[in-house]
This record gives C-alpha cells, sequence and structure tokens, in this order.
C-alpha cells in the first residue's frame, strides 16, 4: 500500500478522494460505448484499468524525434507526456505509437489505462493487454489543470496494518 507524501508549505497533506466518476459516451471503432471515465485527480498508485479524457501538454522528447530512433521496438516505451483535464496532469510513459499520436493540445481518450510507480512517483501507462488511446475532436473544452500535478507527489510503500 503506498502513502502519499506532498509537501505544502511545510505540511504532509493527503488528498481527499473525489465522487463518483461520470459515466460518458465514446464513439469507439464506429460504436457508441458507455464508459466510465476518471478524472486524473481520482488516479492513486492502485488505479488499473482506467479510462481517462484528457488534453496532451507536452511531450518529451518530441514524438517526431522518437520516430527518428533506428531499430526501436514500436511497443517500447520511448517517450513521456504531461496529460490532463479540469482536475490535474499526470506524465504517461508512451510507446513509439503513442508518442506519435500525441500532439500538443489535442484531446485524447485512453482506454485500460494503469498507474505504475517508477521511484516513487505515479505515470501512467496505457495497458499492453488491450488498452488503446484515441485522438478526438469530439471532446467537450476544458483546460488542463497544471497547478495539479499528480507525478510530482512522492509516496512511500508502507506496510498493511494488522486488521
Amino acid at each position: 500500500q503506498h502513502q502519499q507524501h506532498q509537501q505544502h508549505e511545510g505540511q504532509h497533506v493527503r488528498a481527499q478522494p473525489s465522487g463518483a466518476s461520470p459515466t460518458t459516451q465514446h464513439t469507439v471503432g464506429g460504436r457508441q460505448l458507455h464508459v466510465q471515465t476518471t478524472k486524473v485527480d481520482e488516479l492513486d498508485p492502485e488505479s488499473r484499468n482506467v479510462n481517462l479524457l484528457v488534453k496532451c501538454c507536452k511531450v518529451m522528447p518530441a514524438g517526431r524525434s522518437v520516430g527518428a530512433m533506428a531499430g526501436v521496438d514500436p511497443k517500447a516505451l520511448t517517450a513521456e507526456a504531461l496529460i490532463g483535464d479540469e482536475t490535474g496532469v499526470i506524465i504517461m510513459r508512451c510507446n513509439n505509437a503513442h508518442a506519435h499520436a500525441l500532439i500538443q493540445g489535442t484531446a485524447v481518450q485512453i482506454f485500460k489505462a494503469r498507474v505504475e510507480m517508477v521511484d516513487n512517483f505515479m505515470r501512467l501507462e496505457v495497458d499492453s493487454r488491450g488498452g488503446w488511446l484515441e485522438v478526438t475532436s469530439s471532446a467537450p473544452y476544458f483546460v488542463p489543470n497544471l497547478r495539479n500535478n499528480l507525478s510530482d507527489i512522492e509516496y512511500e510503500l508502507c506496510p498493511d496494518e494488522p486488521a
């Protein structure tokens, strides 16, 4: 179990869970699906199988230079992107195909993602076993909340407490 440690003016604070996630309708492969969408600020170190509607804020390194790397396995993690919604942002670890699809300012639907811990910090990954992302032009207008970066929060692994 991970416990959050966030420095805020010398104090440790814990994030409070948000309300229930909304169910939204998405067009996937020409079909209408009702999908429960998770907000970025609802993610935690144990998050699995989550669907998000986010905007790409930044890709590091730029998607075009990733494709220039010769002999790179297209499923290998080759870039990171800062993505987010109106509640917060998180760094997403991208494979070559995802890095090419992500362009700053575009809205993206992410399906079957999970949080992975990297050096005690959260990173979002699209699950290689059935997850995917799609660039969408039908997203409602929103501005990602850059002031709430979940990838800046350090966690520590705590032993399970006895019942």
